[in-house]
């Protein structure tokens, strides 16, 4: 698995990582960037471009819709300058997908929503919001794109103890071959709340990333302040 100049803004909570195997990812699919194991999606051609709804609506429903009719060799587009709303779970399935991810997912801060309407990781009980399965998916952020999972919302309500059921924005679960690259470039993560007043300790769980059952992992060119960076 390849993370390369890689950050996510601050979140619900870490990412998650539990892989069989590798990861890796290219623009041009006949010619990967990278070496060893990792293999490249294939390509149909075809290509689905997913657009916003506004006004706070679900965008999940036609998130997944163009997972299923781009799965096995098409590419997925959320193009830049674009933010869509996650109210839901989601967990798409895919082999052979390429996704170019300009655009950002913005989270809901429906937090007693989430508490209740996630998917639970065999992890010291942890829970996640969008888990991604599969084999060969290359996903590229081209710098602009990229998960804002509203954790300033959970840093609010939990300043004083965590409480369960806060999820994780990103869990690649059950995953051969991706390769994630350039979702946010140049910056640094450093677990401070927005809010927090002047010298107090309000520093929530802030893992960078968590691993189980993973092999070949990299990342590159990552720079992320918090209470761990690798947590098996």
């Amino acid at each position: 698995m390849i993370f390369s100049d890689w950050v996510m803004q601050l979140s619900a909570a870490a990412l998650f990582l539990a892989l069989p195997k590798s990861v890796a990812s290219t623009s041009d699919l006949s010619v990967p960037p990278w070496a060893g194991s990792p293999v490249a999606p294939k390509n149909t051609g075809k290509t689905c471009t997913v657009i916003p709804l506004g006004d706070k609506q679900d965008d999940v429903p036609q998130i997944l819709a163009a997972f299923k009719e781009c799965n096995h060799g098409g590419r997925i587009v959320f193009p830049e300058g674009h933010t869509y709303w996650i109210a839901q779970k989601l967990n798409p399935v895919i082999t052979d997908v390429t996704v170019d991810w300009k655009g950002t997912w913005l989270f809901s801060d429906d937090i007693e929503k989430w508490r209740n309407n996630t998917y639970w990781i065999e992890f010291q009980n942890h829970w996640t919001a969008f888990a991604l399965s599969g084999q060969r998916i290359h996903i590229n952020g081209h710098g602009t794109g990229g998960i804002d999972g509203s954790g300033n919302s959970w840093y609010n309500v939990e300043k004083t103890f965590t409480q369960p059921g806060r999820p994780m924005a990103f869990t690649p679960w059950n995953v051969t071959d991706l390769h994630v690259e350039h979702l946010f470039d140049d910056i640094v993560v450093n677990s401070t709340a927005v809010n927090a007043p002047w010298g107090t300790n309000w520093v929530q769980n802030t893992d960078g990333f968590d691993t189980m059952d993973s092999r070949n992992i990299s990342l590159t060119n990552f720079i992320y302040q918090g209470k761990c960076i690798l947590r098996p």
